[in-house]
């Protein structure tokens, strides 16, 4: 089974003992047995917390710890550790007190919030080492909604009516929050898209009420080469632009099948070499990644015929 380790932080990965390479954001790639032999990864950097030691087994696989993913790939595995800085003293960093709810933010070997109401007491750590957070309760007094700052920023809502309950979490850019919660994000895709979205906050969680998708100025579909074309489109048509710009014939006259063909995906990705060997070199293949769990996710890849800087057609493979 081959497995590609990748980390946000160096991260030196031994099986059974013996030093196999550094796990990074570049991915090391291991061909191991299934089960796995005993793995351990190990933070280079004093800090971010023990080694983590795991067999890569059904059961990893199917229910990862806190701050790991997998992405079923077909034929292997991307996993991916998400470690942060951590400080073994309790730290309060934010407080927040409002006549029905008590929200504290703080770090503990970790970092958690803990939200208090009269139905319920809730806590989990956070997904980011935090410097900062702000608060906004919305009107009906059933959403709280939680920005945080840290190594990165991000904003999340919870339900706090009766049982506490996350609804909504996202990585950002920046954010500004009030009744109408602003985030924006700026994509490292093929277009430098930024997005940015207007958010009510009511009912629990955060509806959608505006959405603009902007991109690099400089940026031109007419240059891209005929290889990274699909990935365009994928990516367009994943922020809600107007991908129709990169269709011509029967595909274009059909745009509006699409959203069920290609269902529900997060993201894009390039195609591991055992999906593609044994292959046409001229295939255009693209992987998309759908989410599985809360912590694991799987791909599916399409071919694209494309010609003249138009996808004519796409197809899934089996």
């Amino acid at each position: 089974m081959i497995y590609y380790f990748l980390s946000n932080v160096p991260a030196a990965v031994k099986i059974g003992g013996i030093f196999k390479g550094l796990a990074l954001t570049e991915p090391l790639k291991l061909d191991l047995s299934f089960p796995s032999p005993f793995i351990e990864v190990c933070p280079e950097k004093n800090g971010y917390g023990a080694p983590l030691g795991f067999i890569a087994g059904p059961e990893f696989l199917s229910d990862p710890p806190e701050r790991v993913t997998d992405t079923d790939l077909k034929c292997g595995y991307a996993v991916c550790f998400d470690f942060t800085r951590t400080e073994k003293d309790f730290k309060s960093i934010a407080v927040y007190r409002t006549p029905f709810a008590i929200v504290n933010v703080f770090s503990q070997s970790g970092y958690f919030i803990s939200i208090e109401t009269q139905f319920d007491f809730f806590t989990e750590e956070l997904p980011l080492t935090t410097e900062s957070a702000e608060f906004f309760v919305s009107r009906d007094k059933t959403t709280l909604v939680v920005g945080l700052t840290g190594d990165k920023k991000a904003v999340i809502a919870y339900d706090i009516s009766e049982k506490v309950k996350k609804t909504f979490c996202e990585e950002v850019s920046d954010f500004t929050l009030g009744e109408e919660t602003l985030t924006s994000l700026n994509r490292e895709d093929v277009a430098k898209h930024s997005v940015v979205i207007k958010y009510s906050p009511a009912r629990g969680t955060l509806s959608v009420i505006n959405k603009e998708v902007g991109k690099d100025k400089n940026f031109s579909p007419a240059r891209l080469i005929t290889q990274v074309i699909p990935y365009a489109f994928l990516e367009e048509f994943l922020v809600g632009g107007d991908f129709k710009n990169y269709l011509a014939g029967g595909v274009y006259d059909n745009a509006n099948k699409l959203k069920p063909y290609l269902g529900d995906f997060i993201g894009v990705l390039p195609p591991p070499r055992f999906i593609t060997d044994g292959r046409p070199e001229n295939e255009n293949i693209a992987g998309l990644i759908y989410k599985k769990t809360e912590r694991t996710y799987y791909a599916e890849y399409f071919c694209f015929t494309v010609r003249g800087g138009k996808i004519l057609n796409l197809k899934k493979l089996d």
